[in-house]
């Protein structure tokens, strides 16, 4: 069970779902060290929904290959929940290359994709990109 960490309302809060606990340990400690993030990771595809649902994440980075369920069927299912209707999702794959999603991530079947492995200063930036999109105009 993840605990939660209690943030001020500037961080933004992100769910990190991979079956590899290095990279989910990894993306936490490199995002957790901004000061911008509130980070949690999932390391169970098949409990990355709950675990969205209790955390109410502002951005989902999400392994695409994972056992039990994979990416795209949890990006459906948060995708079709109204509940996560403001969440970004991003993926972060070994199936794509750097060359397909740029450095900062491109958008690929509707989503925000990045390639593994990825320096931390371009996850951040398409981190930023995805939650600029949402930005709501004033």
């Amino acid at each position: 069970m993840n605990q939660f960490n209690i943030s001020d309302n500037s961080e933004k809060k992100i769910l990190v779902v991979d079956d590899q606990i290095s990279v989910t340990r990894l993306l936490k400690l490199t995002l957790e060290e901004t000061g911008r993030f509130n980070v949690i990771t999932e390391n169970d595809a098949l409990r990355a929904i709950d675990t969205a649902r209790e955390f109410k994440p502002d951005v989902i980075l999400l392994d695409i290959i994972m056992p039990g369920i994979d990416g795209h069927e949890i990006a459906e299912k948060i995708k079709n929940d109204s509940d996560f209707r403001c969440t970004k999702i991003i993926f972060l794959s070994s199936l794509l290359t750097k060359r397909e999603t740029g450095t900062t991530g491109k958008v690929i079947g509707g989503n925000m994709c990045l390639a593994k492995s990825v320096k931390a200063d371009n996850i951040i930036a398409c981190i930023d990109k995805s939650i600029g999109e949402s930005v709501a105009v004033h």
